[in-house]
């Protein structure tokens, strides 16, 4: 008879939250200030992704602005004069050997051939979890409009969250797979970051989009004021690797054309 495996303790808690700091990744574009500096302006989020070297996975809509700059970023030091320094590479997303999209969510992944992503900075997948109403998840990501300047020119980690699942759903574009409802604090900055089980260390999903409330404003002026609501809307990771297959599939059909 075959030995029953033994469950697998899980990773202490601070190590994951570490681990997934350091594996969230920025998205952003250079913008040039007032005196003439051109500084990166994030826009979203993405994480290293254990499917294949140098791949990064985010959400689609991240991916919809042009001339986009990936910010991963590294240990950050001190100076002998004890002043902080950044150290982190900055990559044009168009040096991307592949960028894959997933047709009916909103998910995508890119393979960087340049970038290498060790096992303490980068996540692994849990494409069977299943997820139940209250159980705690966590997330990383960076905030939305922040610049390199605003940070004083030192780059930290992305910020961690944590929060319940809240509600789980047929997708209404593929009622063969789910979505998820996170109770989690998060803004427009986290679209793409790693939603993650906070025992494990392991991704069941990325940041979609947050719901909000359009508030009017006062003189009737538009858009109207969106009021976060302390929700975020979760694509199953299994999603990424139907992705990376689809786009798979169309470049060998258009090798034979």
């Amino acid at each position: 008879m075959a030995k029953k495996r033994k469950p697998r303790r899980p990773t202490p808690r601070r190590e994951v939250f570490e681990r997934a700091r350091r594996a969230t990744v920025a998205f952003g574009v250079l913008e040039t200030n007032k005196k003439g500096e051109r500084a990166l302006k994030i826009t979203g989020s993405g994480f290293a992704a254990r499917i294949e070297p140098g791949m990064v996975v985010t959400a689609k809509h991240v991916m919809s602005k042009d001339d986009l700059m990936l910010l991963v970023p590294k240990a950050v030091t001190k100076d002998p004069d004890g002043e902080i320094e950044a150290n982190y590479d900055l990559v044009a997303v168009a040096q991307a050997h592949a960028v894959m999209k997933h047709n009916v969510f909103d998910v995508a992944a890119l393979i960087f051939p340049n970038l290498t992503f060790g096992p303490s900075r980068s996540l692994s997948l849990d494409t069977a979890a299943s997820p139940s109403i209250g159980q705690t998840v966590a997330t990383c990501g960076w905030p939305y409009g922040w610049s390199l300047q605003q940070l004083g020119g030192a780059i930290p980690t992305a910020s961690a969250l944590t929060g319940i699942v809240s509600a789980i759903y047929p997708h209404p574009s593929a009622l063969n797979r789910t979505s998820y409802l996170a109770q989690l604090p998060v803004n427009p900055g986290n679209s793409g970051g790693p939603v993650f089980d906070p025992r494990t260390g392991k991704v069941f999903g990325v940041q979609s989009s947050m719901p909000t409330l359009d508030i009017p404003k006062p003189d009737g002026s538009t858009p109207p004021y969106k009021i976060p609501l302390g929700l975020a809307n979760v694509v199953p990771i299994a999603t990424v690797p139907e992705a990376v297959r689809m786009y798979r599939q169309d470049a060998k059909r258009r090798s034979h054309e």
